[in-house]
């Protein structure tokens, strides 16, 4: 074979089997190819470049050293069939389990070599040369890619530190083997990968093209130039490069002043925006005519059937009305889904070119000639995609390579002939009509209709994808900030174009080339743009870009990418316009210290080396070691067992940055294989046994080491999955998923870290999934109802009875009548066990509902018998209503409403429905349980736990003395009994002389059973403590005296901050660990005049915790970013009732009813008032009265004292005075103002439970019973949202169970 000719390698790739050329670059030497075979895929980079043979000898020894000969090494001579099948090895090793890391180098950080090989280039030139071939896999995503189109997955500061620690170390490792890339290193270079090969997880980087760079170390003390041969257009290229900023700075004025043609100019934009030869990113030029017309010119030279260039293709074909209505009906909202030009439209239009393999794999695997447009005009008509270049410019895109697909037919104008198409379509790109208009096309291309405002009004708002974290491979690239100028000149005269087509040259010519030591200093410059990119996510700006003036250079005073959006926290759709960034200003935008590095690398006449960098302050130990783990674990490859142990003994040791590193990066490899159920006919048990135990050591390991909101957000959806993913074989005896994450210990570990309500809400229910003897094993199913039983154990009974025993009786009762299939067997042994780890007595009153010791109806066989049972016992609990544990169906006596043949399908509906028991309507019977006095005089203040363990109360006692004027108390829900002062479980008195306002439990800090632990109070001394909630011992407190006294507090959820509102209208915000004030924010006040009483009556965050809700008494609501310096500006200020807010309350999580952005208001005004945050002007200049207000809720008839969300957020209950008030959030009516009427609820004198004998209304009947009524008023109101129950607490100090 020819090594030396391109079209002869080109030739050898193309007829490899399964292989398709998707890139092939003769000039730059540079060839991707794909190869496919079934649903194995892989792309492979081939570079070759021309070396002398001294140059050649020092290359070959430097990559067998680095390599370590794990590439594949051709012997020569090399011949064709040599080439395929190395080919065929490298393709579908990337192809196998492991990706890319089938292959390793010699370093994690630097893409591996997977061929190479050398040949002697025919002699034609004086001095001989050789030619190296090398083989890398071709990434999908690069750090190009995403500084260009989004940089989300780096927008954690953590992230880009250890991308620009990856790519140092790279940097470094290749200068110590011996290898300069001579400055050549592109953000194009820079591959960006993920573990499991997807755009989710840590973004991993890799440093390509090393291997055939620009100079290797040989050993020679002179460091004087060298000279190599390479071909002339190569130089040229190069030559071009070199004065590349004098290029860019004229091109635009050329193009207005007539000397650059409208191509050429496109072509211009689509280099600078990255489009090229990739499908997923081809080069876009405009349609300018519709082809409905006889002829594109009429006799007096006017075009005939000219495009629309201010509207995007997308409009001219979807439509204004079709695209407004996408817009308002998507979330978030959009008017067009794709690019541009995207890879199906792509293929679409160059179909008669396209590989079939390409064709099967992007447009449909059943490849029908007749459902490709046969037509350009049809093409023109049914595609929302602008024109691919080679419309402009090659005549062979019409012949068809394929035997069962016609040729593209032409415009009957064209005559047949596709030169003469060619040429008339040019014309018509080039005409005076065009230009005229060319400027709007490159607004809603690549300029400022791309974004923002413009593109709302252009109707141009492109999708944003679904995970703003996700690595991205295309997209849009802004150019221009603002409209761009219009062509100053006219007329029809095509400029000269300044490209050229001619094939690729192969004269020789020598060039000079930098000494290895220049080559390095080169390398280091391109590594301080490439950190700063990083860290700005915008490329180094040229500095001589910007002396040009007004618009006449390319870009104006714009970024030539785009600048990431500074998104507001509610911008939906808006995002700052990209800005102008010269260089100094680009530097502006790194931390302080990234900043020193980077200019000691770009502007310093002797750049700081690479492993000085590496081994610099700049990167923590933190990120060096989360490196290093993320770099093992990518070694341990072809084995999801062998990269689980290797993250499980990286995490251990690791910090918890690295941690939650670790978790993000294998997190989509582990749900990848739990989603599929195991053990599968072809798996090896052995292996998947191994996957098991590995998984649940993993697991054990991460919840002691990951923070709770990684937990909760990142492993817990995978536990779940794999607990709801049926097995597939019931007859393996071993180690199983189910069965390992099943056991005690893990368990054991995921409750305490996740929290015992966490872990009652999202796990619980998944367990109770798996009673289905047809999708689990014997082993699994003992282990199943193992777990219910110590989850029994441990969870308060109301809970029990939620989560477990309400399931369990309803599936028993859908299958009464089954004696056939064991289905109930089944669910009847765990409702026993669940039994027998409760209290006899409870068992038998809640569990099994009957009169009998429960211990002598345990048994499967009796369990189905007493369904019904209805005689109440007066024992522990006993203020509880064995009602309690009843379904919905159960009250509606509607069990037979599941109508399904199988007996087995009918129970494994009722079994999955409890996962979604949260979402049921809340039947609230507004009566009272139970009562008991909290405090004997008065109190004030109330907090229930997450876990409904406990609840605290703030009130005065007959026995306090004159220095102690009030107490925090806590209580179990289950009622008085501890050993504390009149039944309470502690009593803390550490206010001392001050007076306790709020309390607020800590319910991210558990104790090693899950459950809460830790609770905040706060006095009018402005000192907030934080203590044990069973013991009383103080673990931390501090003190503003400047406040004026604290009102109300609040816990970060991530237990690190402590809010409080004082009575000053601050809001402070103290690091629990440090013990100090770390932000301080102000409430505007209603009026200059405002008295300094006027402080913060209410405070609330979102569920993410960033934004903190403050009110004062005035009846103003502000919104604070948690993250923001001190004495920031509120987020928003809006008068949001006419008297003070008593209340401010946001969901916990977001539901349907009320997103994380709602929050809900209640008000001395009497009313109660539901928010979206979106809808209120964000840093207005003049406050605004009720905006952002969805819906007013109206119906007491004094000031609302407190409200609470319901279960599932889409219920409001309110209190006001001795009256309760039932709202739900799912009636929407169209009406803005809801009514309702309040119902009292109370007990009698004797604080004995009174149970409702009437059927319960649901709670969306407003008018409700009046049972008794008190001259004392409700002062708060608590929710347990999984046990259905509230509580409210009386200003007279009774506290009472309601449901």
């Amino acid at each position: 074979m020819d090594v030396g000719d391109a079209d002869d390698f080109a030739s050898t790739l193309a007829s490899t089997p399964g292989v398709t050329i998707a890139y092939a670059d003769a000039r730059d030497g540079t060839y991707v190819i794909e190869w496919s075979d079934g649903d194995a895929q892989a792309r492979v980079r081939a570079t070759r470049r021309r070396w002398t043979r001294d140059e050649l000898a020092s290359r070959a020894d430097a990559l067998r050293a680095f390599d370590g000969g794990r590439a594949v090494e051709l012997a020569p001579p090399v011949r064709d069939d040599d080439v395929r099948t190395a080919v065929r090895e490298v393709c579908r090793r990337l192809a196998c389990d492991g990706g890319r890391w089938a292959w390793s180098s010699s370093h994690p950080n630097v893409s591996p070599l997977c061929a190479w090989y050398a040949e002697p280039e025919p002699a034609s030139a004086s001095e001989p040369a050789f030619v190296l071939t090398t083989f890398e896999p071709e990434p999908r995503y690069t750090l190009a890619s995403c500084v260009r189109h989004d940089m989300g997955a780096f927008a954690e500061a953590h992230v880009k530190s250890l991308a620009a620690y990856q790519i140092v170390r790279a940097m470094a490792h290749a200068h110590e083997k011996g290898f300069a890339l001579g400055g050549s290193t592109r953000l194009e270079d820079v591959h960006v990968c993920t573990l499991s090969g997807g755009a989710v997880g840590v973004p991993f980087v890799q440093l390509g093209g090393i291997f055939n760079s620009a100079r290797v170390r040989d050993g020679r003390t002179n460091d004087g130039a060298r000279r190599v041969v390479v071909s002339a257009n190569v130089a040229v290229r190069h030559r071009i490069e070199d004065r590349d900023q004098e290029y860019i700075r004229g091109v635009t004025s050329a193009w207005r002043l007539g000397a650059m043609s409208n191509l050429d100019y496109i072509l211009a934009l689509n280099e600078l925006a990255g489009r090229g030869k990739d499908r997923a990113y081809y080069t876009v030029v405009p349609w300018v005519i519709d082809f409905t017309a006889p002829h594109p010119f009429a006799r007096d030279g006017a075009l005939c059937g000219a495009r629309d260039l201010s509207k995007t293709k997308w409009r001219l074909t979807k439509g204004d009305a079709q695209l407004d209505f996408a817009y308002s009906h998507t979330d978030p909202p959009h008017h067009i889904s794709d690019d541009c030009l995207s890879e199906l439209g792509v293929c679409v239009a160059l179909a008669r070119r396209m590989p079939r393999a390409i064709l099967a794999r992007v447009v449909r695997s059943n490849v029908v000639a007749e459902e490709y447009p046969a037509t350009l005009a049809r093409l023109y008509a049914s595609s929302p995609d602008d024109a691919p270049v080679d419309f402009y410019v090659s005549p062979d895109v019409f012949t068809s390579t394929h035997d069962d697909m016609k040729n593209l037919a032409l415009p009957p104008w064209a005559n047949e002939c596709a030169q003469t198409f060619i040429k008339t379509h040019r014309e018509a790109l080039e005409c005076a009509s065009v230009s005229e208009r060319l400027h709007e096309w490159i607004d809603v291309t690549f300029g400022y209709a791309t974004r923002g405002r413009a593109a709302v009004e252009a109707k141009n708002v492109m999708v944003r994808a679904v995970d703003a974290s996700a690595l991205c491979a295309s997209g849009r690239v802004c150019l221009f900030a603002s409209p761009h100028p219009k062509r100053s000149v006219s007329g029809g005269k095509v400029p000269r174009p300044m490209t050229t087509n001619a094939p690729p040259s192969s004269t020789m010519m020598t060039v000079l080339e930098p000494s290895f030591k220049g080559a390095q200093e080169r390398d280091l410059r391109a590594l301080g743009r490439i950190i700063g990119a990083i860290y700005t996510g915008v490329p180094c700006p040229k500095r001589e870009l910007y002396d040009v003036d007004g618009a006449d250079g390319l870009f104006g005073n714009a970024s030539p990418m785009k600048t990431p959006p500074r998104a507001g926290l509610f911008a939906d759709v808006d995002a700052d316009a990209a800005t102008s960034k010269a260089f100094d200003a680009w530097l502006l935008d790194m931390p302080t210290d990234t900043r020193g590095v980077v200019e000691l690398l770009t502007r310093d006449t002797n750049p700081v080396a690479a492993s000085a960098v590496r081994d610099s302050v700049l990167f923590s130990a933190d990120i060096r070691a989360a490196a290093v783990a993320l770099g093992k674990t990518r070694a341990a490859r072809g084995s999801l067992a062998a990269r689980l142990m290797a993250a499980d003994e990286s995490m251990k040791a690791a910090s918890r940055t690295a941690a939650v590193l670790i978790m993000r990066d294998i997190a989509s490899d582990i749900t990848a294989h739990v989603s599929v159920p195991h053990p599968r006919a072809e798996d090896d048990d052995t292996e998947t046994m191994r996957v098991a135990m590995c998984l649940a050591s993993f697991v054990e390991t991460a919840c002691g080491r990951l923070p709770r909101a990684v937990i909760r957000d990142a492993l817990a959806p995978i536990l779940v999955l794999a607990l709801r993913t049926p097995s597939a074989r019931l007859d393996v005896d071993g180690p199983t998923l189910k069965r390992e994450l099943l056991h005690p210990s893990a368990l054991h570990a995921t409750r305490r870290a996740l929290g015992s309500a966490e872990f009652h809400r999202l796990i619980v229910p998944a367990i109770v999934a798996c009673l289905q003897f047809k999708h689990a094993t014997s082993e699994e199913l003992r282990a199943v109802i193992a777990a219910l039983a110590d989850v029994a154990r441990a969870a308060p009974l109301p809970v029990t009875l939620a989560r477990i025993v309400r399931a369990l009786r309803a599936a028993l009762a859908a299958n009464r009548a089954d004696t056939r299939s064991g289905a109930h067997v089944v669910v009847a042994d765990a409702l026993t066990a669940v039994a027998e780890a409760l209290d006899a007595r409870v068992a038998a009153r809640h569990v099994l509902r009957c009169d009998d010791d429960a211990t002598a109806v345990c048994e499967a066989s009796r369990v189905v018998s007493h369904l019904d049972g209805a005689n109440v016992p007066s024992e522990p609990w006993a203020w509880l209503p064995p009602t309690l544990s009843m379904t919905a169906d159960d009250d509606d006596d509607d069990d037979d409403a599941i109508h399904v043949d199988d007996t087995h399908q009918r129970m494994s509906r009722v079994l999955r429905r409890c996962v979604d028991a949260d979402d049921a309507p809340w039947r609230a019977r507004l009566s009272a349980l139970a009562s008991w006095r909290a405090h004997s005089r008065s109190a004030r203040a109330m907090s229930a736990s997450a876990d409904e363990r406990l609840i605290a109360t703030i009130g005065v006692s007959s026995r306090m003395s004159k220095h102690h004027d009030t107490v925090v108390r806590v209580w179990r829900a289950s009622g008085p009994g501890g050993d504390a002062v009149r039944g309470a479980v502690v009593e803390y008195a550490g206010h001392e002389r001050a007076t306790a306002a709020a309390c607020a439990f800590v319910n991210s800090a558990c104790d090693a059973a899950g459950d809460v632990s830790r609770i905040a109070s706060c006095d009018d001394d402005g000192t907030v403590h934080v203590w044990k909630c069973l013991t009383g011992e103080r673990v931390w407190q501090f003190r503003d005296g400047a406040s004026g006294g604290f009102t109300h507090v609040l816990i970060a959820e991530d237990a690190s901050l402590a809010l409080a509102g004082g009575a000053n209208a601050s809001v402070v915000a103290a690091d629990i660990t440090a013990g100090r004030v770390v932000r301080s924010f102000l409430c505007p006040r209603s009026s200059a005049s405002a008295p300094s009483g006027d402080g913060v009556s209410a405070l609330s965050s979102s569920p993410c915790g960033r934004v903190t809700y403050a009110s004062n008494r005035d009846g103003y609501v502000c919104a604070f970013d948690t993250r923001a310096p001190n004495d920031e500006r509120p987020i928003f200020d809006v008068k949001a009732h006419d008297g003070k807010i008593s209340t401010i309350v946001a969901p916990s999580t977001p539901s349907t009813t009320m997103s994380s952005r709602a929050f809900i208001t209640a008000s001395a005004d009497m009313t109660i008032a539901l928010w979206d945050a979106r809808m209120i002007a964000v840093a207005a200049e003049h406050k605004t009265r009720y905006d952002g207000r969805v819906r007013t809720f109206r119906g007491h008839r004094s000031g609302v004292d407190d409200v609470a969300l319901g279960p599932n957020a889409d219920s409001v209950l309110s209190v006001a005075g001795t009256r309760f008030g039932a709202c739900s959030l799912r009636d929407d009516d169209g009406s803005r103002v809801v009514t309702f009427t309040p119902t009292s609820i109370d007990v009698d004198d004797e604080h004995h439970a009174i149970l409702a004998p009437m059927p319960p209304p649901r709670i969306e009947n407003h008018a409700s019973p009046v049972l008794t009524s008190s001259s004392s008023s409700f002062c708060a109101l608590a929710v347990l949202p999984t046990s259905r129950l509230f509580v409210a607490l009386r200003d007279d100090g009774v506290l009472r169970m309601c449901h």
